[in-house]
């Protein structure tokens, strides 16, 4: 054959031939893959741009609103309301100017994880801000009910926003912690090992890590103040439903039948707590329309509340289909129709896992007595 015809000089040429080949053909294949990478690196840090930017215009609609109540509040409501704002707006300003020059100065080896480990030192400030946050949203519903700060609201809220109440606003800083975790660990992901920046960027995602995951019980902490606190706005009724430990699980429409009459079924907006059922009617405006407030939300009037403590789930009423009876504490069992079996099972398994819930927490409450 012409290869063992070679002589050993032609070999040797011939491998070195082919290796050189081979080492050609890895390196353009690293190149490619380099590329691909950079440009996921490229796409996730220009996310990181696009929402930093947002998030500084909203802390800047805080500062402003913060300048507007500074008139009508006192110093100890403003500094609960909006604890140490000033000063994340202050740090994260200084930050995105220097994200902008990381940007400006782009390329393959640019590094951006000694930035972050900048920002993770920070993040304290953020803590302090979350510890006061359910407070503060708990005073700014109080507050709000004064002639006073609700005009200011109403004004500065007049005008196109990127959010629709002062509320969504504050829960923003609870949020951005966790969102950075997201976005560092995206850029981890498309940064290869031998980077310049990978190690930096591996530790700044550890420590923000550590932070986000007690800033996003707190978001969630937060959501559900709001969610409760835009239930009561929406319930007409001298009654109260905010509370440090209370939280939502679960509202909608369901039919209330009386067990030991022939009235007629009446509709219900049900809302499920942690630890209450409560029963509204819609309510109606002097011309017999359903009633709406200013954000287009129906209003409803306060019927009834029944204390999750104490309730059982009775067998299911077979006179009537979908149906829940429930019963405990209060006068006679309670019956709720849903418009089907799928929507009467979601309601039913929230009910018994809540249920489950106050018997464990009785139990663990009696233990301690002893």
């Amino acid at each position: 054959s012409s290869t063992s015809s070679m002589t050993p000089d032609n070999r040797t040429r011939r491998i070195v031939r082919i290796q050189s080949l081979c080492r050609s053909y890895l390196a353009q294949k690293h190149f490619q893959q380099y590329q691909k990478l950079q440009k996921f690196r490229s796409l996730v840090f220009n996310e990181i741009i696009d929402t930093e930017t947002s998030y500084l215009q909203g802390l800047r609609d805080i500062l402003e609103v913060h300048s507007k109540l500074s008139k009508v509040l006192t110093e100890a409501e403003m500094r609960s309301i909006f604890s140490n704002i000033h000063i994340i707006y202050s740090y994260n300003s200084h930050y995105y100017t220097q994200l902008e020059q990381c940007i400006k100065s782009w390329s393959i080896t640019q590094k951006i994880g000694e930035l972050f480990l900048q920002l993770s030192d920070f993040l304290k400030v953020y803590t302090e801000y979350c510890q006061g946050y359910n407070e503060g949203i708990s005073l700014l519903q109080n507050v709000a009910k004064r002639n006073d700060v609700s005009h200011v609201l109403k004004d500065f809220f007049s005008t196109q926003r990127k959010h629709p109440n002062l509320g969504a606003y504050l829960i923003t800083p609870v949020q951005r912690i966790p969102r950075y975790k997201l976005l560092l660990t995206e850029l981890l992901k498309y940064t290869w090992e031998s980077h310049p920046d990978y190690d930096d960027l591996e530790k700044a995602c550890e420590k923000v890590a550590g932070t986000a995951s007690y800033l996003n019980l707190k978001a969630k902490e937060g959501e559900n103040l709001n969610k409760v606190a835009s239930i009561q706005n929406n319930i007409v009724g001298k009654v109260s439903f905010i509370a440090p430990q209370r939280r939502f699980v679960r509202e909608g429409v369901l039919t209330e039948v009386k067990a030991s009459s022939n009235d007629k079924k009446k509709s219900r907006y049900v809302i499920l707590f942690n630890d209450l059922l409560i029963l509204c009617k819609p309510r109606r405006s002097f011309l017999g329309k359903k009633s709406i407030n200013g954000n287009g939300t129906a209003q409803w009037k306060f019927v009834s509340q029944f204390p999750i403590k104490g309730t059982e789930i009775l067998n299911d009423h077979d006179a009537l289909p979908f149906s829940l009876e429930v019963a405990g504490s209060f006068e006679g069992p309670l019956i709720l129709v849903a418009e089907s079996d799928k929507e009467k099972s979601e309601w039913r398994n929230d009910l018994d896992t809540l249920i489950k819930e106050a018997h464990d927490m009785r139990i663990d409450l009696d233990s301690e007595c002893y």
